[in-house]
């Protein structure tokens, strides 16, 4: 691929990662599902631009976001979490071993989830749902997380079968 294309499909996809990172901001019902959208560029860029320039649209998604729109929770929570488990993903899963896979991607998204408690508490001083069990909100937000990695392996299986020849 070309520099230059790979250039303009990088800075398409860091636009539609800043504008969904937006709504996510702008629409508080969709919070959650505006930054799932928004990490499904990532892999999107992955096979279609590589790797390397996918890390820069991750990069550059990220500080846009922060620039234009300010320290806000979902922006930390995306590049926290979203926006970088496409590669947390793909590397993962290169070995292979689908149990050894579900513990590195639950060890990953705990210790998530654990920066983002401890920032969230720290900056942001209210914690919602403090009255629930923290074990079972763990439990919860780990299926919830797993659905996730099936969401995104059914949107990469659909990519590379009907869409990448399209793409490259």
């Amino acid at each position: 691929m070309k520099k230059t294309q790979s250039l303009t499909r990088g800075s398409i996809y860091t636009a539609i990662g800043v504008v969904l990172i937006y709504l996510s901001s702008i629409i508080p019902a969709g919070k959650i599902s505006f930054l799932v959208a928004a990490s499904l560029v990532i892999p999107l860029s992955i096979l279609t631009i590589g790797i390397r320039n996918s890390i820069m649209v991750y990069i550059t998604t990220s500080i846009l976001s922060l620039v234009l729109l300010g320290f806000r929770q979902n922006i930390i929570i995306y590049i926290i979490l979203f926006g970088n488990f496409g590669f947390i993903k793909l590397y993962i899963e290169k070995l292979r071993k689908l149990p050894l896979e579900f513990l590195l991607k639950l060890i990953y998204f705990n210790a998530a989830i654990f920066i983002i408690y401890a920032l969230y508490k720290t900056l942001f001083l209210s914690i919602p749902y403090k009255n629930l069990p923290i074990y079972a909100i763990i439990v919860v937000l780990e299926l919830v997380f797993l659905l996730y990695d099936y969401i995104i392996s059914l949107f990469v299986f659909y990519i590379n079968r009907h869409l990448t020849k399209f793409l490259r």
